[in-house]
């Protein structure tokens, strides 16, 4: 059967595999999650302090840890981590986040109201100069129709003489 102890990464304390006499441990591990959980370089570093800032499983990394390196001082890493990064300053990450998206919905609404306003003010712009033009049209109708009304005709004349004679035999 397969020794529970022979999991874990050797080390030089408990519960850690303890090497036999003055032997050094060469045997791969590839680690926790694939050997993407590790400090072993600094993006796999920054993946890991990550996921213990979010709190998604950072107990089982500080039990790796503890095994791998003992349990005497790790405590004073990952308590202050979780404090720090997880209350603190991940709330004012996603704070300065939420405001930033905040400030650009803004941006974008009044940018909106802008072009709003702006092609409300063409239209009125337009509708006042065709309102202008069927105006001075109107005007031109009006000054065609009195010129019209100012020119008689010879027959308008003889009309005319024939009503007021037969409105002043009427009235006699």
């Amino acid at each position: 059967d397969a020794d529970p102890v022979g999991d874990f990464p050797c080390g030089k304390e408990a519960p850690a595999r303890l090497c036999e006499g003055d032997t050094e441990c060469r045997e791969y591990w590839p680690g926790p999650n694939f050997g993407i959980t590790n400090f072993d370089n600094i993006l796999f570093a920054i993946l890991t302090v990550f996921q213990c800032i979010t709190m998604e499983g950072w107990t089982d990394i500080l039990y790796n840890t503890n095994d791998a390196a003992g349990n005497t001082w790790n405590w004073l890493y990952f308590i202050p981590l979780i404090i720090i990064g997880s209350f603190f300053m991940l709330n004012l990450v996603l704070g300065v986040l939420s405001g930033e998206f905040a400030k650009e919905r803004e941006r974008v609404e009044n940018r909106r109201a802008f072009l709003k306003l702006r092609r409300q003010q063409q239209i009125e712009r337009e509708l006042n100069g065709y309102l202008e033009w069927i105006f001075k049209a109107e005007e031109v109708m009006l000054a065609e129709e009195d010129k019209n009304a100012e020119e008689k005709s010879p027959l308008d004349g003889f009309l005319k003489g024939i009503l007021t004679d037969v409105t002043l035999k009427r009235t006699l």
